[in-house]
């Protein structure tokens, strides 16, 4: 894969079942579990694990330069954690670097991690590079306190977990923090995280989630103070936030929000340039968005079903609104009045005392868009629309001056 790794022992193959571990789940396996993690880690190689039902009370695989993958038979393999306290070793596996960030390869892949109300994480990767987790089934691990994490990446750099099923886990079903940086999550489901709980819980930077579902969380996605994460999928279910953003530069596209009573706001608190695309919004509570004090530079672009009741703005700071359904009309039959363009880099301010918004009939040759002091556009195309509050400004910088009409709302 490009990265390096020690190939010394990469085809050799261990089995959980020769070290002495009882897969009936009758007898505590985590001497057997523990020495034939140890084997697989100063060779390098795979761990395989039959079907069965492993008691465990912790595991901690120590890295260091060799290629390890466990690998389970799937759903039918799992190991069921039976500690009494809370530890990050006292869950279901701590795999960790030594405190550094090294250049290891893991791969843990087709298992599942049973947890309780007292013992630790299910799967946690603390200090690890290019580390992966695949199919990986984690749920009930109801420890409050701040533990109670189904899967947790931290200090790990460019790790990568397919399709994940976690459910059930009391301060997160994914957590990813302590400079958790560029990570990618793909598919999944984050799903039935109780009350005071989130589906993912991100407070790092660079990660993307890629069409990964959330659903009956009491808390969707939460961004505490990360910077320049991507959420590109699907978010439904009732949460109590679908998102909750305290960070910088967080983008959120491509959900479909869900119908009923109950959905609760995209809630940006103290939230520096957040982005929202692509969102198609069913939800009938008021309101939708919501922009608390200290967010700066909001952008709602290219979303369906949403008015404007469905803000709601206690900042104090101005947010833009773009080519938005029903919120910014489209179509070059939108009736209006034609728009007396100022110069070029000079604000326009809607005086006119209702909100509106400007309608794009001809493109013109535009160079930059700014929109409530936000840059939002480096150039326009006819059918583009732009909400702009009463009181609101937009600067267009051209060197053809473009053709628009101000629809009051």
């Amino acid at each position: 894969m490009g990265f390096p790794f020690d190939p010394v022992g990469a085809g050799l193959v261990y089995n959980v079942l020769d070290y002495g571990a009882d897969p009936t789940g009758t007898n505590d396996s985590t001497t057997a579990l523990q020495a034939a993690l140890n084997a697989v880690a100063a060779t390098g190689g795979t761990l395989f694990t039959p079907r069965g039902t492993y008691l465990s009370n912790g595991l901690t695989l120590t890295l260091g330069g060799k290629r390890i993958a466990w690998v389970g038979a799937g759903q039918g393999a799992k190991i069921k954690c039976t500690a009494t306290t809370a530890s990050d070793s006292t869950g279901g596996i701590y795999v960790t670097g030594g405190g550094a960030i090294a250049a290891d390869w893991i791969s843990i892949r087709d298992l599942e991690f049973e947890g309780n109300s007292t013992c630790g994480y299910g799967v946690a990767l603390y200090d690890c590079y290019q580390g992966e987790l695949a199919n990986l089934y984690v749920h009930d691990f109801t420890t409050g306190g701040g533990w109670g994490i189904g899967i947790v990446l931290n200090e790990s750099i460019d790790c990568i977990v397919y399709n994940p099923v976690v459910s059930n886990c009391a301060y997160s079903n994914l957590s990813i923090g302590n400079s958790a940086n560029a990570n990618t999550i793909i598919g999944g489901w984050l799903v039935n995280a109780p009350s005071g709980s989130f589906g993912a819980r991100v407070n790092s930077n660079g990660n993307i989630f890629v069409g990964t579902i959330v659903q009956n969380c009491d808390g969707g996605i939460e961004f505490g103070g990360a910077t320049a994460n991507r959420f590109t999928g699907w978010l439904e279910g009732n949460p109590t936030y679908q998102i909750y953003d305290s960070g910088t530069d967080n983008w959120v596209s491509g959900y479909s929000v869900p119908s009923g009573t109950g959905e609760s706001p995209f809630y940006y608190t103290g939230a520096t340039r957040p982005r929202l695309d692509r969102v198609v919004f069913y939800a009938t509570s008021a309101p939708v968005i919501n922009i608390e004090t200290g967010t700066t530079g909001l952008v709602i672009s290219d979303c369906s079903g949403i008015a404007a009741a469905d803000i709601t703005n206690s900042s104090g700071n101005p947010f833009v609104v773009r080519n938005c359904t029903p919120l910014n009309p489209a179509g070059s039959t939108v009736p209006g009045t034609a728009f007396a363009l100022p110069a070029s880099g000079t604000a326009w301010t809607n005086n006119t005392g209702v909100d509106g918004t400007l309608y794009v009939t001809g493109a013109g040759v535009v160079t930059d868009v700014v929109v409530q002091g936000v840059t939002v556009a480096s150039s326009l195309s006819v059918g583009q629309s732009y909400f702009i509050p009463a009181g609101g400004t937009i600067t267009f910088t051209y060197t053809t001056a473009p053709t628009l009409v101000f629809v009051g709302d």
